[in-house]
């Protein structure tokens, strides 16, 4: 009987290849190092926000109603029959500091 199941064993086709445990090890690899990139992230926001000081209008010495003044070009060559209607359309803007340049 015994020989039976040898030789049954030899005829048989060669079974699948073994499991390669690398892609599980990857893949632990990587959720680790996302976890440690997530607590550095999560000690260097508190320690950057203490740092900088904010961006804001008081920081600067600015008004918070003060505005920066805004140039605008308006390129006209040979544009003698609509330029009055588009300096007219930027001038009625209510932009409290607008400067209109008009270029020929």
């Amino acid at each position: 009987m015994a020989r039976r199941a040898r030789a049954a064993r030899r005829e048989r086709a060669p079974g699948p290849a073994p499991l390669n445990n690398a892609a599980p090890a990857l893949l632990h690899g990587v959720l680790v190092a996302g976890a440690i990139a997530s607590a550095l992230a999560a000690i260097a926001l508190p320690v950057n926000l203490a740092a900088f000081p904010r961006l804001s209008r008081a920081a600067r010495g600015l008004r918070p109603d003060s505005r920066p003044r805004v140039s605008v070009v308006i390129p006209a060559r040979n544009e003698a029959a609509g330029i009055g209607r588009a300096v007219g359309s930027h001038l009625a803007q209510e932009y409290p500091d607008l400067q209109v340049v008009v270029v020929d």
